[in-house]
């Protein structure tokens, strides 16, 4: 592994992580479970509209050539950006009453998701080009600008008469003061940012998503599945329990969860990188390196889940108060999906850098189609209990992704075979 990327990359990421932790801890003092609740749910739609915003075009940046192909899918994707935020405005105007009944929502808040789109997709798009150009300082700093930006408007709103959609501002905002930072520091450093003003004929955008188009057939639906998955759970504990119990579990996605998430993408970033450059250099030993990879992450997350067993209902109420005692309980059980993603997302990108995109959709498909059964299942059995429900959630994501796991294994064995030949 190199661990000088990690270490750069992580710096970053941690400091970020801090930053967050600072805010949840004024936040969980300023904000009522409900508006926690409001935001989980806005937070697990817009991982799926951001799944939409360019239809993955954006993992093609990684591998793009340089110049004018580089040029016309920034600006593909930066036109595609605000087309789908034009069409979802469309439909919230002619559905929003649904949208407000099935989301809890209300129907005045829905008209932000049309900009945070705009906001996210670009950044989500730009936020590529750090690890593109293997400059892991700035894929960690910008999620610093990130952190800070969500904070510092999370405390304006905190009193105003706005307060139960500032946290949705902060978290918007938050990713528009990240995309700042991304064209600053390109323009600083006297790079040459490829999105340049020349005329770019519409044939030129439509080759280059036909030469692009593994990002839409395969990329795409794979992670727009996997985003509606994770928006389930949200909705589940919304409708069958309420929205201040999924406010209370959004505490517990703020604490626990996203930090995981998010260290576990940022270690994620520099896997996909050097996993990428060692199959493009036709570099042996692939499933050894791998191996010892999955073996390290799962005892760092065994040992994470045993320490949040004991101890992480405790540290709840020592940070967030009485008032967040549920929060807690649902920590402790919801400490068995948070080791599966500690091991998981890691490398939840090698199937895709290694060519085998069939076989990402494929299992995609299978997730979906589990854990969609798993939900219905839920929500047929109404008098489930919650701590119940999130510990079959750790078995069942488990599931999935030692299968996954297991494929990615048998692709590495694969690729050395054909390196050795």
């Amino acid at each position: 592994m190199n661990f000088k990327s990690y270490s750069t990359i992580l710096s970053g990421t941690v400091i970020a992580q801090l930053i967050n932790i600072v805010s949840l801890l004024v936040f969980a003092r300023l904000y009522e479970p409900s508006d926690f609740g409001l935001y989980q749910i806005y937070f697990s739609v817009m991982n799926v509209l951001l799944m939409v915003a360019c239809y993955r075009y954006e993992v093609s940046l990684l591998n793009v050539q340089e110049g004018s192909d580089l040029n016309i899918l920034v600006r593909l994707i930066f036109y595609l950006c605000l087309l789908n935020a034009v069409i979802l405005c469309i439909l919230i105007m002619a559905f929003g009453d649904f949208f407000e009944t099935r989301f809890k929502i209300p129907k005045s808040a829905l008209y932000i998701f049309p900009f945070a789109l705009v906001f996210g997709g670009i950044y989500q798009a730009l936020s590529y080009f750090p690890i593109r150009n293997q400059h892991y300082s700035l894929a960690g700093s910008h999620k610093i600008s990130q952190a800070s930006g969500f904070l510092g408007i999370g405390l304006i709103l905190g009193n105003s008469s706005i307060s139960h959609i500032g946290l949705i501002f902060g978290d918007m905002f938050g990713r528009l003061f990240a995309t700042v930072h991304i064209l600053i520091s390109y323009v600083k450093s006297s790079e040459l940012f490829p999105f340049k003003r020349e005329p770019i004929k519409i044939k030129k955008y439509l080759n280059s998503a036909r030469k692009n188009i593994d990002s839409l057939t395969f990329i795409f639906p794979g992670t727009l599945l996997s985003s509606l998955v994770a928006l389930m759970l949200p909705l589940y504990l919304a409708n069958q329990f309420s929205i201040d119990i999924l406010g209370q579990y959004s505490l517990v996605e703020r604490f626990l969860l996203a930090p995981c998430t998010i260290l576990a993408v940022a270690i994620s970033q520099v896997v996909t990188g050097n996993f990428a450059a060692q199959v493009r250099a036709k570099s042996p030993g692939l499933q050894r390196r791998y191996r010892d990879l999955v073996a390290f992450l799962i005892v760092m997350s065994s040992l994470f889940a045993i320490f949040c067993w004991f101890f992480i209902p405790t540290i709840f109420y020592f940070f967030f108060g009485e008032e967040w005692t549920v929060a807690g309980n649902l920590a402790k059980y919801s400490i068995f999906y948070v080791a599966v993603v500690l091991v998981a997302s890691p490398v939840n990108m090698l199937l895709i850098v290694s060519g085998k995109q069939w076989q990402q959709l494929i299992w995609e498909i299978f997730r979906f189609v589990l854990m969609a059964g798993f939900f219905l299942t839920l929500n047929l059995y109404v008098d489930f209990s919650l701590e119940n429900a999130l510990i079959s959630l750790g078995a069942v994501s488990g599931f999935c992704y030692l299968i996954f796991l297991i494929a990615v294994d048998k692709v590495m064995a694969e690729i050395d075979q054909a390196y050795s030949n």
